[in-house]
């Protein structure tokens, strides 16, 4: 066991780089693999790793509301989260957000002892009512429209998106395909569409956050039911849930998937522990540095330690950046952050991360002009899953490679 001095350091150098988040593209993945020799001795390595996730989460919510730029943890929250500051909510949207961690991180620490027992003989249970959720899911939204020419070109942009990720998702055309797909779909429309809009609003100050308990709690929950189930991410879980409630009530959609985010920020890792398995890129640095170490709670600790104090600094700064964005010169401010967000998925992917995202831009500009729901577009992520869990990708892939 270290001393707490060198556990102590461990948390702050993991915060320090998980503050990163504030800027875009600044993945959590690239980070660890920046760090990944930083500290020699395994515990401290892992808190190192836990405490960095949980303070990239909360500093990752700044680009996603007020640039509408996606991590991979928020996926389809950046088109309710930007759409809200675009009308002078944005304060409202990042405080709903930042609620959203504080509820997940303190619901998901709570129950961390009961999930440790829990998961070790419930694990094979849950993986098979994927399929059949997802499906009903996907189905009771296409009935929820009640225009027959909208269901029909909706049905088509889910295709068409959900071809696209299929073939990116499931072809190694580079490390990390979620950042161009994420940034393509959901966050280069924003930008280009943005360039022709009016300058954003004053933001209005946030009293209070008029966000459900209900919605937070039931993140939670899928978010710890997401860990128990391989190919399932923050991102598939939010798409399900934004085919019902993230036009219609966008805190309460922001609120649900933050806290999907949260909790998984606290399941993920002890799921290395529990039942063996890495579900995320942070995850599976802590399995990698602790090796054989048995004893979660540590670790677990560094990730309440360090979330609930990223989210006390992240609230401090909140207004002043909120009240800042409306007096920003609009236009080159968007030509920045889209040289940034081309800069970011170049560095990231190269020449063919680009591709990605210039495709995954021309499906994601459908909706907006043609007048139908962004969340059709989730079929990218949603169907690739759903071809999975049936057992169907396996035969589409053998017949795409010609075996």
């Amino acid at each position: 066991m270290l001393d707490p001095i060198s556990l102590l350091f461990a948390l702050f150098a993991g915060a320090a780089a998980g503050a990163a988040g504030i800027f875009p593209f600044a993945h959590p993945n690239s980070i660890v693999i920046a760090f990944n020799s930083f500290f020699a001795n395994p515990l401290q390595a892992g808190v190192f790793f836990a405490s960095l996730g949980a303070v990239h989460l909360v500093f990752s919510c700044f680009p996603a509301v007020f640039f509408g730029l996606p991590s991979a943890a928020q996926g389809v929250s950046v088109l309710p989260a930007h759409s809200l500051a675009l009308r002078g909510r944005g304060l409202e949207a990042l405080h709903a957000m930042l609620y959203a961690i504080f509820g997940g991180l303190l619901i998901a620490l709570a129950f961390a002892p009961a999930f440790f027992f829990f998961a070790s003989f419930s694990y094979p249970f849950f993986e098979q009512f994927t399929l059949p959720a997802l499906l009903v899911a996907v189905a009771l939204f296409f009935f929820s429209e009640k225009n027959l020419r909208k269901i029909a070109a909706g049905a088509g942009v889910f295709l068409l998106s959900g071809i696209f990720g299929f073939i990116i998702l499931s072809f190694s055309f580079i490390a990390d395909p979620l950042l161009p797909l994420l940034t393509g779909l959901f966050g280069l429309p924003l930008l280009l569409l943005s360039f022709s809009a009016s300058p954003p609003p004053v933001q209005l100050p946030s009293a209070q956050v008029s966000v459900s308990n209900s919605h937070v709690a039931t993140g939670v929950l899928l978010g710890a039911a997401s860990t128990f189930v391989p190919a399932v991410s923050p991102a598939v879980v939010s798409s399900a849930a934004f085919l019902f409630i993230g036009e219609s009530s966008p805190l309460n959609f922001l609120a649900l998937s933050t806290a999907v985010s949260a909790s998984k920020a606290v399941f993920d890792v002890e799921s290395v522990f529990s039942i063996g398995k890495a579900r995320s890129g942070v995850a599976a640095a802590v399995s990698q540095a602790l090796g054989g170490f048995s004893d979660p709670w540590i670790v677990l600790l560094a990730v309440g330690a360090a979330g609930f104090t990223a989210l006390s600094v992240a609230l401090f700064f909140a207004r002043p950046i909120a009240l800042r964005f409306s007096s920003l010169p609009h236009k080159k401010v968007s030509l920045l952050v889209l040289a940034a967000a081309i800069i970011g998925i170049f560095a990231s992917g190269g020449a063919l991360g680009l591709a990605i995202a210039v495709v995954a831009c021309l499906i994601g500009l459908v909706p907006p002009l043609a007048g139908l729901r962004h969340a059709y577009l989730t079929g990218a992520l949603l169907l690739p899953t759903l071809l999975y869990y049936s057992g169907a990708s396996h035969y589409l892939l053998s017949f795409i490679r010609g075996g």
